[in-house]
């Protein structure tokens, strides 16, 4: 097998098919002269597809530098042109290759030439004057770009001066694009005259062009102002105009102000928001429309210019006559059951008069029969009432209407609902049930459809996923299968051979999946501090326990005791007696002649204890082996050993200091009472 070849433009091109031309290149200027240049270049390859024209493009490099303008553009069989230069332009060209493709890319820039310079040959254009305060002028104008310039240090002259008076002319030079003439009349005409000129010379004589200075607020009002009612909702207006000098500027229009003031049905809430109605140019008459019947109206006239409203006209008054309501406002049809049909409605919310009543017509229909119109008048209080259906198969179409004594207002059609069981005579479908779960969902539905026709289930979720699920005929119910918990579905059902006959939308929302809803009890805040105390708890049993032990663990418990501490326990008693300390009858384990180190009796006392007299005495235990060492080390050692592990030889003040806390301790006075 062959390697791959990636083929270039050019071999596309050699197999016919045609691409965008290459950009020419070498670009050279040529005949410079003061105001034209030849600009010559070699084509690219035109990529099996012929160039069909050449742009040339140029920039300058004083006004907008790096900003590209087309020049001109010249046939494709060419690669040399003459090209029309304006004085006092640094230029640069570039050419770029079209045909029937697109465009080449550009060439590379050819050298700048600067043509000489030059008075302007044309003035700046879009001159206006006009007022920004009511004493000034603000001169405006669109300024020349580089091509138009023609020289170094464009500026501009502008002149101006009033045009009644004939004046000299006022100027001044300005290197921008805008002047304000300040300390002017109010709305006073000006010739304005805007000149080009550069270190060359002046452009052109310039147009005369007329502006006003800035515009005050109108000094007069409309008079006379007369209003004629033309029916319930409109008036016609007709004042005398103002005079010229009083508006202070451009007339823009007369506009009357009016707010409708109250109803005359007393218990009417209004609102009282100003409208407006404009009547541009110099009218003496208008046309007010869109009032509410039944209604008090107070009206005001302005004249308006360029600044803003003048003052207002006397307030007029005029009242509208009444006329026909607006429709029944939540016209209601209720079918309880296949005899009655239940209507309600509310009052207007325009009367536009005193109501007299309500009107409502309604006939029966079956499919395209419709049977015979039926007419009920009611009381204007009257908001309810039950039709008896003649049979249980027809619906009925109610046009419901509220009356004053102009006539009766705007309608309200509405009809009764189908029945559910109820067929229509047209093949369709109806009654679609949908019984859902968490994941599932039955679907049933009624048709009219003959034996064997086929049905689409189409429900769509909330995320727009639409499917489908075809249903052979009679294969009802229908379980969906692949729901999701909680989600909302659109469904309809339609015949599998007329997509067009099908059922109405409905909504249904799948059950949510079942949750633990109730609280993690590791995190409940009474949990925790149960916690918290059980275990401080335990750790001060610990503690207690841990003294304990350490308290009676000096001496081990009778049961355990070795030979030679039951021969030292029974020489303990001997030493109490010698030292005249007898038990007292307190002391149960003296009166039965035993002496059971257990660990209660062997804690000894702490460093310091509080006394009876309140002060802190130190003490030591009654039962420590250490106040009948009174004898050597040997005394009690039968083979050396054992006496020695047991007495510790005392001085002489610690001897005295046992003494005396042995005549200040309470266990010792308990023996003394004894």
């Amino acid at each position: 097998m062959g390697r791959p070849v990636r083929l270039c433009p050019a071999s596309l091109g050699a197999l016919g098919e045609g691409g965008r031309p290459d950009r020419p290149r070498d670009l050279e200027l040529t005949d410079l002269a003061e105001r034209s240049v030849r600009l010559t270049w070699i084509p690219g390859d035109d990529n099996n597809s012929p160039i069909t024209d050449y742009v040339v493009q140029f920039e300058e490099d004083q006004f907008q530098p790096g900003v590209w303008h087309d020049h001109s553009k010249f046939p494709g069989s060419v690669n040399s042109a003459v090209l029309q230069l304006s004085p006092y332009v640094n230029y640069q060209f570039r050419v770029i290759a079209v045909n029937e493709v697109g465009s080449s890319h550009p060439s590379l820039p050819s050298e700048r030439y600067r043509t000489s310079g030059a008075p302007p040959e044309s003035n700046p254009s879009d001159v206006k004057g006009e007022g920004t305060r009511k004493n000034n002028m603000e001169i405006t104008w669109t300024p020349m770009n580089a091509t138009s310039a023609f020289g170094p240090n464009l500026r501009y002259i502008v002149k101006w001066r009033r045009r009644e008076t004939r004046e000299t002319w006022n100027n001044a030079t300005v290197w921008g694009s805008r002047f304000v003439v300040g300390q002017t009349p109010v709305y006073v005409p000006y010739e304005i005259r805007v000149q080009a000129e550069n270190d060359f010379g002046k452009g052109p004589e310039p147009d005369t062009v007329i502006g006003y200075s800035g515009e005050d607020y109108p000094r007069a009002a409309p008079t006379d102002v007369k209003i004629r009612v033309l029916n319930s909702t409109a008036i016609s207006l007709q004042w005398n105009r103002v005079y010229s000098d009083t508006v202070q500027g451009q007339l823009r229009e007369y506009r009357a102000y009016y707010w409708r003031e109250s109803s005359l049905l007393k218990s009417l809430w209004v609102s009282q928001k100003r409208q407006q109605a404009g009547f541009p140019g110099d009218r003496l008459r208008g046309v007010v429309s869109r009032l509410f019947p039944y209604s008090n109206y107070k009206l005001e006239m302005v004249v308006v210019n360029g600044r803003g409203d003048g003052p207002r006209s006397e307030t007029k008054e005029f009242t509208t006559p009444e006329g026909v309501p607006s429709a029944p406002r939540r016209f209601r049809v209720r079918q309880p059951n296949l005899q009655t049909i239940n209507l309600e409605w509310d009052h207007p919310e325009h009367p536009n008069g005193i109501l007299t009543g309500y009107s409502l017509r309604y006939l029966p229909f079956n499919g395209t029969k419709l049977g015979k119109q039926m007419v009920e008048n009611f009381s204007p209080n009257q908001t309810k009432f039950t039709v008896q259906r003649a049979d249980p198969v027809s619906r009925y179409r109610f046009t419901l209407s509220a009356r004053t004594q102009v006539g009766s207002g705007e309608a309200v059609t509405e009809e009764s609902p189908a029945a559910p069981n109820e067929a229509p005579d047209e093949q369709s479908i109806w009654n679609v049930t949908v019984h859902p779960n968490s994941k599932w969902a039955n679907i049933t539905w009624k048709h009219n459809f003959g034996p064997g026709t086929d049905f689409v289930v189409e429900y769509i979720d909330s995320n727009h996923t639409k499917k489908t699920v075809p249903v052979k005929a009679q294969a009802q119910p229908i379980q969906l299968t692949d729901l999701y918990p909680g989600m909302t579905y659109t469904l309809r059902v339609y015949s599998r051979d007329n997509e067009g006959i099908s059922s109405t939308i409905i909504t249904f929302m799948t059950n949510t999946a079942y949750t633990n809803n109730q609280p993690d009890i590791v995190t409940q805040g009474w949990f925790i501090g149960l916690m918290c105390a059980i275990a401080l708890l335990v750790l001060i049993l610990l503690i207690v326990c841990f003294i304990k032990r350490s308290r009676g663990g000096k001496y081990p418990e009778r049961d355990t005791l070795s030979p030679h501490v039951c021969v030292f326990a029974s020489l303990t008693d001997q030493v109490r007696e010698k030292k005249d300390v007898p038990l007292g009858p307190e002391d149960p384990k003296e009166e039965d002649g035993s002496f059971d180190y257990s660990d209660e009796d062997n804690k000894p006392l702490q460093a310091s204890q509080t006394s009876l007299d309140g002060t802190i005495k130190q003490q030591e235990s009654d039962d420590s082996l250490v106040d009948y060492g009174e004898g050597g080390e040997g005394q009690f050692n039968e083979d050396g050993s054992f006496i020695g592990q047991y007495t510790v030889k005392k001085d002489k003040e610690e001897t005295e200091g046992n003494e005396s806390s042995e005549a200040t301790s309470p266990v010792n006075a308990i023996y003394s009472l004894a």
